[in-house]
């Protein structure tokens, strides 16, 4: 088997003014899943530049990068092929409730939609990561 194609991402954790979390909704064969905004570094680009670049296609807001909250790693298939990525979570808090969002990146999002923690935490949808409404509620 192949080593695995490495890939950096940068992810973002949108919170609003009452702490809803911003979610992008893809299509995976015949499901969806949610996952947080974000998606994969460019040549020359650092993780920080990437989330601000990823904040700005795929949600349409304008606001400050924060803190780094924590780093994932883990292995999937791509066009039939491993791909190990490497993703690193920024904080971003917002000083309203639940702005407007809008992609207008090539990513195949299907929808955007803020989350209340109890929301997050009580869902059947799949989320990824699989941690992330622990995560967060612990923080």
């Amino acid at each position: 088997m192949d080593k695995p194609r490495q890939r950096l991402a940068a992810r973002l954790v949108i919170l609003d003014l009452k702490n809803h979390l911003l979610l992008c909704q893809y299509r995976r064969g015949t499901g969806c899943y949610w996952a947080t905004p974000g998606g994969g570094l460019e040549p020359g680009e650092t993780h920080r530049q990437a989330a601000l670049r990823e904040l700005a296609e795929e949600t349409g807001l304008s606001a400050t990068v924060g803190e780094e909250l924590w780093t994932y790693s883990f292995t999937f298939e791509l066009d039939g092929r491993a791909v190990c990525q490497n993703e690193r979570y920024f904080l971003v808090r917002l000083d309203c409730v639940e702005p407007e969002v809008h992609n207008s990146s090539p990513e195949p999002i299907l929808r955007l939609k803020w989350w209340s923690m109890a929301e997050l935490h009580g869902t059947d949808q799949t989320v990824y990561p699989e941690w992330l409404a622990q995560r967060l509620g612990r923080w």
